[in-house]
């Protein structure tokens, strides 16, 4: 799973696409977090608010965190 985090002042936006057993094609994913990495607001095509598919997201990007793999825009 490809992300980007992107900064904008107090708030991290990680973005990816989510493989879905309910599509034929992954969902695109939008998290916006806090600076304590918390989810504030999330964006999926399923349009549901914090839908399993953003959930997954979260999930597999504070791993991939704890691992050293992905490191945190500091602007």
């Amino acid at each position: 799973m490809l992300i980007t985090v992107k900064r904008e002042k107090d708030t991290f936006i990680v973005e990816s696409f989510v493989p879905a057993r309910c599509a034929t094609k992954p969902y695109h994913v939008i998290l916006f977090l806090d600076k304590n990495l918390r989810l504030k607001k999330t964006a999926c095509d399923c349009n549901t608010p914090f839908c399993t598919h953003s959930l997954r997201l979260y999930n597999h990007f504070i791993a991939e965190i704890g691992k050293g793999k992905i490191k945190l825009p500091m602007d």
